[in-house]
């Protein structure tokens, strides 16, 4: 089915001006969050923990169980919103089914606790929790004024392209998330223009902050043209880069379902936790054995790049 664009909407002068403003205070949270390397709450937490256990391996089995342990723990204590798991399954249910109002409340606990899963060396990323702060800041700002319900949703979704702009340092990724994330099959064509101004004055706020350089910057090179060889090897590659993708995501969604879906017990949750980081402290060791590094854990940026 082809993919149909709605008719753009142009958002009138109160939500144009709240797109600008969410930009930058989206991008600034997120680099106080975690841009600020040795001062943000991260980077402390990460010192702490997880550069301590590189020294002392075996100290993984500790650190990232209490971490995943602590991380729920604050979810479920003390968020409205008991959901846990990626940013944007966050970011999808607020704006289907809550209108695209998310407690402030909630928005920094799962924050602080996404910090703390990663610098325990929780496998995780810094997309997540960045989607959820600007997407949130954005329903708390967007509250404070009269605005219609179909404008508090763009305006959501236009937070959350700001905070995904802020840590890639790509407006127009931000932009295309925000047009593509609310639908399967369609496009949400009326947050083009909000998206495009939240992403745009959140990177020139967060290029200002911190080095223009992307997340994953590119090496420049001598440009050549491609071989047939290299067109094959590309598609080949392509092919199978989409058959791990959805494997992946295949097994993602049954490992959700049997400890997310079916065990709805706290106790049981707590515990699926340490069992969690345990096991994955073990995978850490066992890459740690086979490598001679631990690139398994944490974020993993630096292998990326």
């Amino acid at each position: 089915m082809l993919l149909k664009l709605k008719k753009i909407a142009f958002p009138r002068g109160k939500e144009t001006i709240l797109c600008i403003l969410i930009g930058p205070l989206s991008a600034l949270l997120v680099h106080i969050f975690f841009y600020v390397k040795g001062y943000s709450l991260y980077y402390v937490l990460k010192a702490c923990t997880f550069d301590v256990a590189i020294e002392n391996p075996l100290l993984t089995l500790l650190i990232i169980p209490i971490g995943l342990l602590v991380s729920l723990s604050i979810v479920l204590a003390f968020a409205h919103e008991k959901s846990t798991g990626c940013g944007t399954h966050f970011v999808l249910k607020m704006y289907h089914l809550k209108g695209g109002i998310a407690s402030i409340r909630d928005t920094i606990l799962r924050v602080i606790s996404a910090a703390i899963t990663m610098s325990t060396g929780g496998s995780a990323g810094l997309e997540g929790p960045s989607l959820s702060l600007g997407s949130g800041v954005a329903s708390w700002i967007g509250s404070r004024f009269t605005i219609s319900p179909s404008s508090l949703k763009l305006l959501f979704l236009s937070g959350a392209a700001a905070g995904l702009t802020a840590i890639f340092k790509a407006p127009l990724t931000g932009t295309l998330f925000a047009l593509e994330i609310p639908y399967k099959r369609d496009l949400e064509g009326d947050v083009l223009i909000p998206a495009s101004l939240a992403s745009l004055t959140s990177y020139i706020t967060i290029v200002y902050l911190e080095k223009p350089e992307m997340l994953f910057p590119l090496i420049a090179g001598e440009f050549h043209m491609l071989t047939f060889k290299e067109v094959i090897y590309s598609i080949l590659l392509g092919i199978v880069i989409a058959g791990a993708s959805i494997v992946f995501i295949r097994l993602f969604k049954l490992m959700e379902h049997v400890t997310r879906v079916k065990i709805k017990d706290v106790r049981k949750r707590l515990a699926l936790a340490i069992i969690g980081g345990l096991l994955l402290a073990l995978i850490g060791l066992i890459n740690l054995r086979l490598t001679g590094r631990m690139d398994v854990l944490g974020i993993s940026y630096d292998i990326i790049e």
